[in-house]
């Protein structure tokens, strides 16, 4: 059996297996499955994780039928999941979220540009769109959060300083416990 962590071993035979209507995904078809390029685009090392993962982040696809190139569905899933740089298993839920979120609002703005709808299935789609598309961009957010990429602002809106008192205008921040253990050993030591 190959190494997991080999860069260049496609997942064995029997391990995964991708089922969508009549089309069949398997690694002898998908060579360039390899173990790391799925574990660098879902955040897992975990075979299993990885299986329903990418199984998770392949059937949102809108184009994906029995008559389709299941590999080119799978491999395009995991670039955009590799744009997202999944570092951790939550990260991987939350970004396979993010693609099918997307791939649905994109399938329904399509739906409503069509003329031969009527007028009350093409406003369905175009607000279920919307709604979609303020999930995805919460989902943004979240994975940012998550990964401390925002700042929390605070915003004061009256202040009273009395007589003898002080205030600071402006941003106030705080220095990281490094940074904090550092001045204090240079401090000691100088």
């Amino acid at each position: 059996m190959p190494d997991k962590t080999s860069s260049n071993v496609a997942l064995p035979a029997g391990e995964f297996v991708l089922k969508v209507g009549g089309a069949e995904l398997k690694p002898e078809h998908a060579h360039s499955l390899t173990f790391a390029d799925l574990k660098e685009s879902l955040g897992t090392d975990d075979r299993y994780a990885i299986n329903r993962l990418l199984k998770q982040a392949t059937v949102f696809d809108p184009w994906l039928n029995p008559e389709t190139n299941l590999e080119e569905c799978v491999n395009s899933s995991l670039t955009i999941l590799q744009g997202i740089r999944l570092g951790t298993q939550i990260e991987a839920l939350v970004g396979i979220q993010m693609l099918a979120v997307h791939y649905t609002a994109m399938d329904y703005l399509e739906r409503a540009r069509r003329k031969d709808l009527g007028l009350e299935f093409r406003e369905f789609y175009q607000n279920a769109a919307n709604k979609l598309l303020r999930t995805f961009t919460m989902q943004v957010d979240c994975l940012n959060r998550h990964r401390g990429r925002m700042s929390q602002q605070v915003i004061v809106g009256n202040v009273n300083i009395t007589d003898g008192s002080q205030a600071i205008v402006g941003s106030v921040s705080h220095p990281s416990p490094e940074k904090v253990s550092q001045n204090d050993h240079q401090k000691q030591v100088g």
